[in-house]
């Protein structure tokens, strides 16, 4: 798992994987911060557009970061991705 080894110096911890469709392995962290989330930056990455243009446009990873409370999480969440929430339920209510 890339980055781990770091992610749990900075107190992190790695959550997952956890299957989605197509065989796509997800990682989720976790981390204990106080942390704004309009400040969050996403990476970008470039792809193609419109196909077959010779075009490369430039777009966010991420589109927006949000706060919820555990019943709105798993609403908003990718049902796969459902098995995060509960990992993190029981480390926090320990």
């Amino acid at each position: 798992m890339p980055g781990a080894k770091c992610a749990r110096r900075q107190g992190w911890s790695p959550k997952g994987p956890t299957k989605a469709h197509h065989h796509k392995l997800i990682y989720a962290w976790a981390v204990e911060h106080d942390c704004d989330p309009a400040a969050i930056v996403s990476n970008t990455f470039a792809i193609e557009w419109p196909p077959r243009s010779g075009e490369r446009v430039g777009f966010p990873e991420v589109d927006r970061a949000a706060w919820f409370d555990v019943v709105a999480a798993r609403e908003a969440i990718v049902p796969a991705q459902r098995r995060f929430i509960d990992d993190l339920e029981v480390v926090v209510r320990v």
